[in-house]
């Protein structure tokens, strides 16, 4: 993000990333109803991952602590042991440091839930099995989600990822798809 907008995310306020959002995509319920949070996930995702070379892998690391509800943060506090791999703008691989204090992760599901709630989005029950497993003292972890269909999409130079669906329920989910 800094790198494409000039702007620092440990820095930033929601109004400065507001105003990296074109007119056309800052309607009032924008303005009014995301957060900060989410305003990062955008501008990434279609100002930022958007424009990866396709002929580069690009891992990104150190992500913002908000963009990470599971991982443990970094020293700084800010930042979160977590990464991403991508060829081209297709994210292959997610990766992070689990976080193991209870407190800590107990803390952010209420944040999470609270935040939800504001928002009037559906509440989730506690993860308690996680919490409990936690308070066990679940030793240091951490671990890679790989999309193997989205490597296969990349591999075979496939323009949807429902083209590497092994079964029939591909046709119905195929672009432009006209019975």
């Amino acid at each position: 993000v800094q790198q494409q907008f000039g702007l620092d995310l440990d820095q930033a306020d929601q109004a400065s990333l507001l105003d990296l959002l074109p007119k056309t995509q800052r309607p009032d319920a924008i303005r009014g109803h995301w957060s900060k949070a989410e305003l990062i996930d955008y501008l990434f995702a279609t100002g930022v991952q958007a424009h990866f070379s396709p002929e580069a892998i690009t891992v990104v690391y150190d992500y913002p602590a908000s963009q990470a509800a599971l991982a443990e943060l970094c020293p700084d506090g800010q930042h979160a042991k977590r990464f991403e791999v991508f060829i081209g703008p297709i994210e292959l691989a997610n990766g992070y440091q689990e976080l193991t204090d209870p407190q800590e992760q107990r803390a952010r599901f209420v944040a999470d839930q609270r935040a939800r709630k504001q928002q009037g989005l559906a509440v989730g029950p506690t993860d308690q099995r996680l919490l409990d497993a936690l308070e066990n003292k679940m030793p240091a972890c951490s671990g890679v989600a790989l999309g193997v269909d989205r490597l296969i999409m990349v591999v075979l130079g496939l323009d949807a990822i429902c083209e590497t669906l092994t079964f029939g329920i591909h046709d119905s989910l195929a672009p432009n798809n006209d019975p």
